[in-house]
């Protein structure tokens, strides 16, 4: 009786030119397949992606839940592949954000705001949802119709980000009362 030549196991009766077992021939054929696929590939690269492609269009909820699925299990490598392809494409990028910016322009508002509370470390966070609220009702200081969403306590000077501490007010007040609390705006409280 011969032994495999990868595990060592006794091989039993499969003919007389088996050189492994039964579980080490199915893993010797598996990576010759894998081999061959990684190979062709490469070599053909524009084919698999047309395969992938009108795989895709074929069964979309399909490959979606694919996808979400591999996400929610590998976050890590996600970021980091993202990252990569931002930084192959940073024009392409660029150009889409510029797109959703200009076909969505109160959400955009809500980013923008939110992205400069963020780079400011303003405690809180405001919803689009609150902030379309506060600019649907009359400026909090002269009754005018609201345009900007104000902080009653400025995040220069500690103020959050927050329902609490935001109210709409229209541009000329907002603009004038630049980094006053409510109380030195309005002449309530001394300023000097």
């Amino acid at each position: 009786m011969r032994s495999c030549c990868d595990c060592g196991a006794s091989i039993e009766a499969r003919g007389n030119r088996a050189k492994r077992c039964v579980q080490c021939s199915k893993e010797a054929t598996r990576k010759s397949h894998r081999a061959a696929n990684r190979r062709y590939a490469a070599a053909h690269p524009e084919r698999i992606l047309a395969k992938e492609r009108a795989l895709y269009r074929k069964n979309p909820g399909k490959s979606s839940a694919k996808g979400v699925a591999w996400r929610a299990k590998n976050p890590a490598r996600q970021r980091q592949l993202r990252r990569n392809w931002t930084e192959a494409n940073r024009e392409k990028q660029r150009e889409s954000v510029r797109r959703w910016f200009a076909s969505h322009p109160e959400a955009a508002t809500a980013v923008r705001r939110a992205m400069k509370h963020n780079r400011r470390g303003a405690p809180g966070k405001l919803s689009a949802a609150d902030a379309a609220a506060m600019l649907s009702v009359p400026c909090a200081y002269c009754g005018a119709p609201s345009q900007h969403v104000e902080h009653c306590t400025p995040l220069s000077r500690g103020g959050w980000n927050d329902i609490g501490n935001c109210v709409g007010a229209c541009a000329r007040c907002n603009l004038s009362k630049n980094a006053k609390t409510v109380l030195e705006f309005t002449g309530l409280w001394p300023t000097g």
